[in-house]
């Protein structure tokens, strides 16, 4: 489009170069405050620039827009990435019951737990043979049956034996030897057999006879013990009764019971 300013007269010239001029810095303006709202109708807030290449005497152009913002999704442009969804972290720790869930009552009816009896070691015995008399702790011997060194003190006498427990079904027959401890010495007894055999009935107790053990009390301290020995086959180890220190008033069993 050609300009007719050369054809006009130089008043008319004047004006329109004013009126162009006005007509610019009033669109530079508009520009401004549209960049400074961040896009005025966009909705995205995009900034829409525009440029105006009009000289001082307006015979530009004009005012043109900025080329239009593109949205995501379209040629060129690439969607914004989609942030990734973390799962929840999974604890390997066992969850502890609830304090209402452990404490749950016992179904009605039910038998209480049992009280776990507490296992009482064998100790000596105390009075088997008479008022002044100590056994030694059980021994185990042939098959179910049990047996113990045994030794009596009374005014004028000493008396040894053996007492034989069977804790089985059946009768036990078993063979026994006898001696006993005079000063920490051995000696046999005045009565009694080298080695004997003795059959303990079933869930009973024998006891050796005192007489054939017997040696008489002394006048002067002296150190006591009943020794022993029950087996089937071959004779295996002795055992020997609580020592009892014989003096002439009095009598001290080591060890002995409380």
């Amino acid at each position: 489009m050609r300009s007719d300013l050369p054809n006009r007269p130089e008043g008319r010239r004047a004006a329109w170069g004013i009126g162009g001029a006005v007509l610019a810095v009033a669109a530079l303006g508009t520009a401004l405050a549209v960049s400074a709202r961040g896009g005025g109708d966009d909705p995205r807030g995009g900034p829409v620039t525009l440029i105006g290449d009009g000289g001082a005497g307006g015979g530009g152009k004009g005012l043109a827009a900025s080329p239009a913002v593109q949205r995501p999704g379209e040629a060129g442009v690439s969607a914004p990435a989609e942030e990734e969804t973390v799962p929840p972290a999974v604890s390997n720790t066992p969850e502890r019951p609830k304090p209402e869930e452990s404490k749950k009552e016992a179904p009605a009816g039910s038998e209480p737990p049992e009280i776990p009896v507490p296992v009482v070691p064998p100790t000596m015995e105390k009075g088997s043979l008479g008022e002044d008399s100590r056994c030694s702790v059980p021994y185990q011997g042939p098959a179910s049956v049990k047996w113990r060194a045994c030794a009596r003190v009374t005014e004028k006498e000493v008396s040894f034996a053996l007492k034989l427990i069977n804790q089985g079904r059946a009768a036990a027959r078993v063979k026994v030897r006898q001696q006993y401890v005079q000063n920490a010495e051995f000696h046999a007894c005045p009565q009694a057999p080298e080695v004997y055999s003795l059959t303990v009935p079933a869930g009973g107790t024998v006891i050796t006879e005192l007489g054939n053990c017997t040696v008489a009390r002394q006048g002067v301290p002296v150190a006591y013990q009943s020794v022993g020995w029950v087996f089937t086959g071959r004779q295996g180890e002795y055992r020997l009764s609580p020592n009892a220190h014989v003096h002439p008033d009095k009598v001290i069993w080591k060890p002995d019971l409380a």
